[in-house]
């Protein structure tokens, strides 16, 4: 039995990153199973996903429909074999070295932690701040809307660094409320005690519907500040007009399920 599952969805994802996000996991630890889960990029680009990964002992499956992330992420984790740990990664994630080892004697030394995620860098070494509090409308429309220098207004920086932990920082161990979907690893009782990822949602705000049912079953949601990845975000819905579509309908889904706070 492996001690780590590893599952990747991808779509007309880029290759050569998605190899690169692989081998930072093979490198780093011995005891693990990764599935890469297409969903449904057509014929030609799944065979070229086959040839590129051949090498790799790597399992990688078609899901036959695009059913979002949640979706993929779930179909590949039903298709592992049991493990202690589950990771959740993105395609476009690079973990440094020693990170993951890092996490999964973390977790073993604090057996409580359900979820724990690392710090998030960009490709130029500066912070994602992608650990969060429960959001609001409020949080939603700052975020999206205020953009360049109105995020510089008083009220608007204090409620978005608040939002985002900034009066918190990265630089020490604690438990929050949310975390992002890119990278997360799971003591894997607790995903499948939760059933992994609500289908409803297609994309976006599935990672925080799936932190806020684990911690309504009493799971513990942690970070470790002294581990990092690079993430090669692209922030898809601030330059997609069907991202974005996207993620106001996920917004009203998560909102719905959970109740609408407006501040």
């Amino acid at each position: 039995m492996p001690e780590l599952t590893v599952t990747i969805v991808t779509f007309k994802t880029d290759l050569s990153k998605l190899k690169e996000a692989i081998e930072s996991v093979l490198s780093e630890i011995n005891s693990v199973f990764v599935i890469v889960a297409d969903n449904d990029s057509g014929e030609d680009y799944f065979n070229a996903l086959r040839h590129c990964l051949s090498n790799s002992y790597v399992n990688v499956l078609s899901t036959k429909r695009n059913g979002g992330y949640g979706f993929g992420h779930n179909y590949a984790e039903r298709n592992c074999p049991p493990s202690s740990f589950h990771l959740v990664m993105n395609a476009d994630v690079l973990i440094h070295d020693g990170a993951l080892n890092k996490m999964i004697d973390y977790m073993k030394k604090n057996p409580s932690i359900s979820i724990l995620a690392p710090k998030v860098l960009n490709p130029d070494g500066s912070l994602q701040y992608l650990n969060k509090r429960e959001p609001t409308l409020l949080d939603f429309i700052l975020r999206r809307i205020f953009i360049g220098p109105l995020r510089e207004i008083s009220f608007v920086k204090k409620r978005l660094n608040y939002f985002e932990m900034r009066d918190i920082g990265y630089d020490n161990n604690y438990d929050l409320n949310r975390i992002s979907g890119c990278f997360m690893l799971f003591d894997r009782t607790f995903f499948q005690k939760v059933n992994g990822f609500d289908e409803n949602f297609f994309m976006y705000f599935e990672d925080f519907d799936l932190c806020r049912r684990i911690s309504d079953v009493g799971g513990r949601i942690s970070f470790i500040s002294n581990v990092s990845i690079t993430h090669y975000w692209e922030r898809g819905s601030s330059k997609d007009l069907k991202l974005f579509i996207s993620l106001v309908k996920s917004m009203v889904i998560y909102f719905n399920k959970w109740g609408w706070k407006f501040w």
